[in-house]
């Protein structure tokens, strides 16, 4: 997608001051162009505010049992946190990437070996829940235990990074 023009920035802008969802074809575009500094706190509550529902559906997911899409849910949470942590951080336009190592990496953050392995990991439950030729392996793999453990990990990891703001 090329530059954003005027009028989508200024409707982006609107949405975010006055708290409305964006329409899901701006939903990973975010005006960075413009007014950064004016507009870097509501950015980062952005990605944060989001990042915190998208947790309780996360839970609400386990609750039901649906450990794969619960999963799934759990990348977004850690892929939002780190997208916040590079608009407060970097403060340019936010890469469009899954590659939750990768986000970590824009922002150098400093990472245990097991915080590495869960990026690593939580990453492929953003491919593995969404495209058929993973799916039947990532279904066996997604017991209760498993699910239970790695949400777990992904909460200590989101309440880590939630103190770097």
């Amino acid at each position: 997608m090329g530059r954003l023009s005027q009028s989508e920035i200024e409707f982006i802008t609107q949405c975010l001051k006055e708290g409305k969802p964006l329409p899901d074809s701006y939903r990973y575009i975010i005006p960075f162009e413009t007014k950064m500094e004016e507009n870097r706190t509501k950015l980062i509550d952005y990605w944060l505010k989001t990042a915190g529902e998208d947790l309780k559906v996360a839970d609400h997911l386990f609750e039901k049992c649906d450990y794969t899409w619960a999963l799934f849910i759990a990348h977004l949470v850690l892929e939002k946190v780190l997208k916040g942590y590079y608009a407060k951080e970097v403060g340019k336009q936010v890469p469009y990437s899954h590659s939750l190592r990768y986000l970590a990496q824009q922002v150098s953050l400093e990472l245990s070996e097991e915080q590495k392995e869960l990026l690593r990991t939580a990453t492929r439950f953003n491919i593995e829940a969404r495209y058929p030729s993973e799916k039947s392996d990532f279904y066996k793999l997604c017991t209760n235990d498993y699910a239970e453990g790695y949400l777990k990990r992904i909460k200590e990891f989101y309440q880590w990074m939630l103190k770097k703001f």
